[in-house]
């Protein structure tokens, strides 16, 4: 199969199951390769809809070089999942004065079997007094998979609320000048790395949010700077 057509195999496969709510109540979206569909309409000796399958056939017992659009699309199929990994981790988080922050990532960790090949960590912000020092959410999500031997994040999902002082020049709670100088730091955070900033849910339904990434990031900070 070319690749061009595997790309859009597996995009077809992401919405298929995206309408179907299959990537909503999966543990790992990031390997969702098939999407089964049912035509009632159509009914086999036994009574039961036709099935209709559609699937990439992966390899899933070696490693192999993962293209990087493959690399975002399993990032895309993620995001709420990784929305709501970010929220638990903010509800662990520990601050004086009530400002959670949580964070999730998706990262790839080379030479491994192929449903080994992801993994994803979380992080949470922590200052337990005014003077204490603070510990921010997505360094810790960024050094533990740098830890466990991941070559890449592909993309992270950062939750909290806005801070006052970036209220009507950020739609959302974006990492401090120091989580950036951090993550430029770490070869695992990449100009592509994507960053996905979202507040809390309201009414159990996700907050407002914006992509962006890392490159970008950076440009509309530094552009900020030179404005302020």
């Amino acid at each position: 199969m070319s690749e061009d057509k595997q790309r859009s195999l597996m995009r077809s496969i992401w919405e298929k199951n995206k309408s179907s709510g299959r990537i909503k109540n999966s543990s790992t979206p990031w390997l969702e390769e098939q999407a089964i569909e049912y035509d009632h309409s159509q009914l086999d000796a036994y009574g039961n809809p036709k099935m209709t399958v559609t699937a990439i056939d992966f390899p899933q017992y070696k490693a192999r070089r993962i293209p990087a659009w493959e690399q975002r699309q399993r990032f895309r199929q993620s995001i709420e999942y990784l929305y709501w990994q970010a929220v638990r981790a903010r509800t662990l988080a520990s601050s004086y004065r009530g400002f959670d922050v949580g964070c999730a990532l998706l990262a790839f960790k080379p030479g491994q079997p192929h449903r080994e090949s992801w993994e994803v960590h979380l992080g949470m912000n922590t200052k337990v007094s005014r003077n204490a020092r603070p510990v921010c959410a997505e360094p810790i999500a960024i050094s533990g998979a740098y830890a466990s031997g991941c070559s890449w994040v592909i993309g992270m999902v950062i939750v909290g609320e806005l801070r006052e002082e970036d209220v009507g020049i950020t739609k959302t709670l974006h990492p401090c000048e120091e989580c950036r100088m951090f993550m430029d730091d770490k070869p695992v955070i990449r100009p592509d790395t994507i960053i996905v900033t979202a507040k809390p849910p309201v009414d159990g339904k996700p907050g407002e949010y914006e992509i962006r990434t890392f490159k970008r990031l950076t440009q509309f900070h530094a552009l900020l700077h030179d404005h302020l």
